[in-house]
């Protein structure tokens, strides 16, 4: 049986990992140098689409494994490298929303 015939065809699971690694090349243009770990930038760009606090992002199912004190760190890097900015809800001043900061 020839191996390498079989690793050419086109399947779902070849196609998923070329998707995932032309994603992983363009995050990494995207971010350049700021060192950001994968779970970071995966923060980063959920908080660049949605309307983004810390439960929003717990409870999203793509980070179901990830834990509270992993996205408090990112976001707390996020914040440092001056990528986001924090603001206090105005109802309800235990939340903090998320956004790009605009000026990077």
């Amino acid at each position: 049986m020839n191996l390498n015939r079989l690793r050419t065809v086109d399947t779902p699971l070849n196609y998923m990992w070329r998707k995932r690694v032309l994603i992983r090349e363009d995050t990494e243009r995207f971010l350049k140098d700021l060192n950001l770990s994968e779970t970071t930038s995966d923060i980063y760009f959920y908080i660049a689409a949605n309307d983004a606090n810390v439960t929003n992002i717990l409870t999203h199912p793509y980070f179901k494994y990830v834990s509270l004190s992993t996205v408090k760190r990112s976001v707390l890097q996020l914040k440092t490298k001056n990528l986001i900015t924090v603001t206090t809800d105005p109802q309800d001043r235990r939340i903090k929303w998320f956004n790009i900061n605009e000026e990077n």
